[in-house]
């Protein structure tokens, strides 16, 4: 594992770079650090980021302050995640974003390492997940992820789901956009949670209000329908319908051509 200072400027990953991005538990062994025993709380709000993945690669890093170093696997509250493979950002009130690598949970439970104090005054503070503002913001920052749920946060969504179809019925037009992103949060959700079926029929229900989406406003919704077509595609491909899958990934490919000729018109 990389080792670089607590508080330093993130550059680890350059497309995962963004202003005011700093280190955070990037420890490796020979190197000291400060230590505490972590209370339950701040380790539960660090296993929740632990859930997101941001940056997942395809190779494990060893906690090599374990001896010998060993590939991490942590239970805890009925889920089971291998760490090592993924970064965590974490949110600030004062504009900082806090990047570590997922053993971080690892190197506070067992090791003690202690983060910053910023470090922890944000985790109390800030939009954690599954916090919807949260997924916001990395929307925003440009930051692409991938998440792991539990049936807590798939019947969150439920509900956020039961809210907009009532929303919708009053006024349709301004809450079309919430209900198709929440249907597709949920289609994801499903997914993690191997029910096939479920997302199918969600991302379906999706796609259907994207496309009008699109039609309407076609520089805002095109890559929101892109991305809808790709996933429903990527369930298509799963469960073997080969032409069914191409046939959604060619129109999600043609949806982004004209989404990116608009864009240079307008430039």
């Amino acid at each position: 594992m990389a080792h670089f200072n607590d508080l330093s400027t993130y550059e680890y990953l350059p497309a995962l770079s963004r202003p005011n991005t700093k280190n955070v538990g990037w420890l490796s062994h020979g190197r000291g650090y400060e230590k505490q025993v972590p209370d339950e709380e701040t380790l539960g709000l660090v296993w929740s980021y632990c859930q997101i993945s941001i940056g997942q690669t395809r190779g494990i890093h060893l906690c090599d302050l374990c001896l010998p170093p060993k590939h991490v696997r942590v239970e805890r509250q009925g889920l089971s995640l291998s760490l090592g493979s993924a970064e965590i950002r974490v949110l600030s009130k004062s504009d900082s974003l806090y990047a570590a690598p997922n053993l971080i949970y690892h190197y506070m439970e067992i090791h003690k390492y202690r983060p910053p104090d910023e470090f922890l005054q944000a985790l109390k503070e800030s939009p954690a997940p599954p916090n919807l503002e949260y997924f916001g913001a990395l929307k925003i920052l440009g930051l692409e992820w991938s998440g792991v749920f539990s049936p807590q946060h798939i019947q969150s969504l439920q509900h956020e789901l039961d809210i907009y179809r009532e929303l919708i019925r009053i006024k349709p037009v301004e809450y079309a956009p919430e209900l198709a992103r929440t249907l597709c949060g949920l289609g994801f959700s499903y997914r993690q949670a191997q029910h096939e079926e479920e997302a199918e029929k969600v991302y379906k229900e999706g796609l259907n209000i994207y496309r009008e989406l699109a039609n309407r406003d076609p520089m805002i919704y095109l890559p929101d329908l892109a991305r809808t077509l790709n996933r429903l595609a990527d369930i298509y491909r799963s469960t073997e319908r080969e032409a069914a899958a191409k046939h959604l990934y060619d129109e999600s490919a043609e949806a982004l051509a004209k989404w990116r000729s608009r864009s240079a018109h307008h430039e």
